[in-house]
């Protein structure tokens, strides 16, 4: 199984290397009632730089709750009193959905200044969050890493041995980039500013 919550933590970590010791993120959250959300809010929140202010947004995982969740907080007139530091998805396809809200802001002023802020999201897989890094579209995942290989090599180890496999083994996300290329990324700009 995946570990929701060493995710939020990596997750968290991220949110430190792009705001540094303070800041605000809004952060996109799935369903409530699902475990998988609340595990990753707890991780992300035990990691996160205490001084960095978090406003959660409630999406469903889903691209469209993403751009939901972010165009009617657009909408508020209190949103422009927040200064928003970066927009972080519990999943990437919610963080990808905010940031299609913010492409279509019709102040082109407003949505470069939206647009230069780190989005993140979670789950990595190669051909969406990945790829969504590399292509700038998001400044950086989480990697859940596919389960059916780990759980096939378990199996088969079990059968050559006789033996019963744990009830449970977790799966250990990582960050894409590496915190460390991230941290790095934040000093050069730190530099530069």
């Amino acid at each position: 199984m995946s570990d929701h919550e060493a995710i939020g933590k990596i997750q968290g970590q991220q949110i430190g290397a792009f705001l540094g010791d303070m800041g605000c993120v809004l952060y996109i959250e799935g369903p409530s009632v699902r475990d998988v959300a609340k595990l990753r809010t707890k991780g992300m929140l035990s990691t996160k730089p205490q001084r960095v202010d978090v406003k959660s947004l409630k999406g469903d995982w889903t691209q469209n709750s993403g751009y939901q969740a972010m165009k009617s907080w657009l909408s508020l007139s209190t949103s422009r009193q927040l200064h928003v530091g970066m927009i972080a998805g519990q999943n990437d396809d919610m963080a990808l959905g905010a940031r299609r809200a913010l492409e279509e802001l019709g102040n082109l002023a407003e949505r470069d200044a939206w647009l230069r802020l780190p989005i993140t999201g979670c789950d990595g897989l190669p051909r969406s969050g990945q790829e969504w890094v590399r292509q700038k579209r998001m400044a950086a995942t989480v990697i859940s890493p596919p389960l059916v290989g780990d759980a096939i090599q378990l199996l088969a180890s079990a059968l050559a041995a006789g033996s019963q496999p744990p009830e449970r083994t977790v799966v250990t996300p990582s960050s894409f980039p590496s915190l460390k290329e991230l941290q790095k990324v934040r000093g050069q700009a730190a530099q530069t500013s």
